[in-house]
């Protein structure tokens, strides 16, 4: 049972340095109220992953959250980075990707970045790199099937 919840734990946790962000964003400037009422929940439960990650890990405090903020420093720069990358490949391309390509590239990207992600949360300092890494090849997948099966011209019209 610990190990299904420290697995559980570290995934939540994992997921943390991708959605807070983004939440946070929503939280200060979303029309909606109800999009402000999830992005404050993502934000919360996100701070409350990387306690209970604390809570769970055996080490020092210390080998916990140094490697979790360097490791999701690391995964923002990336994300800069994919996000630049898809941008060029959309617009080279013409189109933003085919719909099922897109629905099975996020998933792909979910099941690839939390997998690995929590896999280096388990274990001290591997989250310095495992986490940018764990994002890398999740966004390449990502971008690599929008890229390989384009979708209708006209992307963002």
């Amino acid at each position: 049972m610990r190990t299904a919840f420290s697995w559980l734990v570290a995934t939540a946790a994992a997921a943390a340095p991708v959605a807070a962000p983004y939440a946070a964003l929503v939280l200060g400037f979303g029309d909606s109220r109800a999009a402000r009422v999830i992005a404050g929940a993502v934000v919360l439960a996100s701070v409350g992953a990387v306690c209970l990650l604390v809570r769970v890990r055996r080490e020092p405090n210390n080998t916990v959250l140094g490697p979790l903020v360097g490791g999701t420093l690391g995964v923002w720069v990336l994300a800069a980075v994919a996000i630049t990358v898809a941008y060029a490949s959309s617009g080279s391309t013409g189109s933003c990707g085919s719909e099922p390509a897109d629905t099975i590239g996020w998933i792909g990207f979910l099941f690839v970045y939390l997998g690995l992600g929590a896999w280096s949360l388990r274990a001290g300092r591997r989250a310095y790199w495992g986490l940018p890494l764990a994002f890398a090849l999740g966004a390449a997948l990502l971008i690599g099937l929008a890229a390989a099966y384009p979708g209708p011209g006209g992307c963002g019209d």
